[in-house]
Formats: structure tokens, C-alpha cells, sequence
């Protein structure tokens, strides 16, 4: 599997299967390091996924799996959102597999 770490606004070309863009976090109620929480909690993050023919679609990503999906289908593959690193403008980790 092909793993790779995008920052808000980057694209990630699939060859000629189409374009994964990380658009934003649309939300982060992750519990701060260093703090004891209840919960984890949960940050969701925004991509676009363009193929190479066909119309474009918005996918979301949570880092906990319990609040919406961690892992997006796109054609014939999976993307899991792997890490969400805490920030600004948080790096992802992704990676792509063969969906089953």
C-alpha cells in the first residue's frame, strides 16, 4: 500500500485514475495532549476526489471511527486516514489500497 501525508489545499495524483485533494478539518474535538479526558474525541477532515472521468466527490474522514467513517472508497480502492497530526493546518497521513 502507498502511504503518504498531505497538508490542507494538496493534491495527491493516482496515476491516471484521478486526483485526491485534502480540502480542510472541518472539525477537531480531540482531547489536547497531555489532558485527561473522558473521551479521545473525534477531527474530521474534508477531500475531494476527482477521477479521471466522471464527476468529482466529497468524501469525509474521522479520525474516530465511532463518529462517521475512517476509511473512503474511491473506484477501486480505500483510503484510510491513517493519523491527523494537531495544528493550524494538521497534516494527514493516508494510504491508498486495493478495495475488497
Amino acid at each position: 500500500p502507498a502511504s503518504f501525508k498531505m497538508t490542507p489545499g494538496q493534491r495527491h495524483v493516482l496515476g491516471d485514475a484521478g486526483t485526491l485533494r485534502y480540502v480542510a478539518v472541518t472539525g477537531d474535538s480531540r482531547c489536547p495532549p497531555d489532558v485527561q479526558c473522558v473521551w479521545a474525541g473525534d477531527a474530521e477532515i474534508a477531500l475531494r476526489w476527482q477521477p479521471a472521468s466522471g464527476r468529482a466527490q466529497e468524501l469525509a474522514l474521522h479520525t474516530a471511527s465511532l463518529r462517521g467513517s475512517d476509511v473512503a472508497r474511491i473506484g477501486e480502492r480505500s483510503v484510510p486516514l491513517v493519523a491527523l497530526e494537531r495544528g493550524i493546518a494538521p497534516r494527514a497521513s493516508l494510504r491508498i489500497d486495493k478495495a475488497d
